[in-house]
């Protein structure tokens, strides 16, 4: 059976706010508790074939019946289970430690014909059925149990729902764990709390644009990044410890097509994080030639708005012909608060790469890039 180590370390692996740094945004803790003696038994090797049978057997024995059932998606056996002991239905089921009640750890396990059936008997999935306030729902999003979202979806399971532990809701947790996800959420109703913070003040948008999900080949999705700000995600929040926007965590996280339709969207490129650093420094930092190149074009659009206040004139000038424009000097040099400006940077990404390697020819190119724009 899975473990629960993927959510025991969601502390490591779910936010990475900036291009070194991850962040939790479930808070699971690494307590493990003395698991009940009683669940340590093993499971009989005969089969339940009737409730008579099931009854004889010891109440530790019992619960460990049931989870082994629950496990293998076996329904007649589970519904045996129920009929000659109902308590069953509240029984707590131990798994690494961490109490889920039947419904929880059948959306664990991705038992959906025993979650159908769970359901049609009423049970509710929007009660309390895990440590810590995780909800049935949750527990499917995290495992990425796709069968039984879209179950719990339609049994109007709530998706705005926040994690007691830091506040994180399903919609969070989709964009870490299953993405293929975030649309179903979204037309369940997320839209309502698309800008609600976590604890640690992360947003969906910013979770989107901070999340690498190494499970596909290409971490950059921002057909997400498109769903969420379309479905009303705004633009100007930001983490509340790095005050980093969703651009700045897009750049920090080199993901040069989400980078492009933030900037399509408005995303503001003079906002500076809590060390003063732009989009345009981080980017310098990151050696990332497309990145900075698509920063500098957002410069020029805006410095065209800026000097002709006029829309008509912004919409005439076409992409190929961006770079024939300079943006402001005073943007290309602006400094953070240690004085440091994007050229800066490059020169230091430049010298910690090998000589003749990818990323050194990277670097050149973006001092050339920032050299021509009017860094001094």
């Amino acid at each position: 059976m899975k473990k629960l180590t993927k959510l025991i370390t969601l502390s490591v692996i779910a936010l990475a706010m900036t291009a070194e740094t991850s962040y939790g945004c479930f808070g699971w803790r690494n307590k493990k508790r003395k698991q009940s003696d009683e669940q340590e038994v093993s499971a009989p090797k005969r089969p339940a074939t009737s409730g008579e049978f099931f009854r004889q057997l010891t109440p530790a024995a019992r619960i460990s019946y049931l989870k082994h059932a629950i496990d293998q998606n076996n329904v007649e056996t589970v519904s045996i289970c129920f009929s000659a002991d109902r308590g069953l239905m509240d029984q707590i089921i131990i798994v690494d430690g961490y109490e889920m009640k039947p419904l929880a750890y059948a959306c664990f396990c991705g038992s959906v014909d025993i979650v159908k059936m769970l359901l049609a008997k009423g049970f509710d999935p929007n009660k309390n059925l895990c440590n810590g306030g995780i909800t049935a729902l949750m527990l499917a999003i995290f495992m990425n149990r796709s069968a039984v979202t879209r179950l719990l979806l339609a049994h109007r399971a709530n998706v705005n729902a926040r994690c007691a532990l830091n506040g994180a809701t399903a919609l969070i947790g989709a964009i870490c764990f299953a993405p293929d996800e975030v649309d179903a959420l979204l037309r369940a109703g997320a839209t309502s709390k698309i800008n609600e913070q976590t604890d640690n003040g992360v947003t969906a948008l910013i979770c989107a644009c901070s999340t690498a999900d190494k499970r596909y080949e290409d971490k950059d999705r921002p057909e997400i990044i498109s769903s969420l700000i379309e479905n009303g995600a705004s633009l100007e929040l930001f983490k509340q410890d790095s005050f980093a926007s969703p651009l700045i965590c897009a750049v920090s996280n080199v993901l040069p097509r989400s980078v492009n339709v933030l900037l399509a969207a408005g995303a503001n490129v003079n906002y500076k994080d809590k060390n003063g650093m732009t989009a345009l420094m981080h980017a310098a930092q990151a050696a990332h030639p497309a990145i900075v190149r698509s920063l500098l074009n957002a410069y020029r659009k805006a410095a065209v708005v800026a000097n002709e206040a006029s829309d008509c004139r912004l919409q005439a000038v076409r992409d190929d012909l961006l770079p024939l424009l300079v943006p402001t000097v005073e943007e290309v040099n602006v400094k953070d608060k240690s004085g440091k400006s994007a050229l800066w940077y490059a020169q230091q990404a430049r010298g910690a790469a090998a000589p003749h390697s990818p990323e050194r020819a990277n670097t050149e190119e973006i001092i050339g890039l920032l050299t021509e724009a009017g860094a001094e």
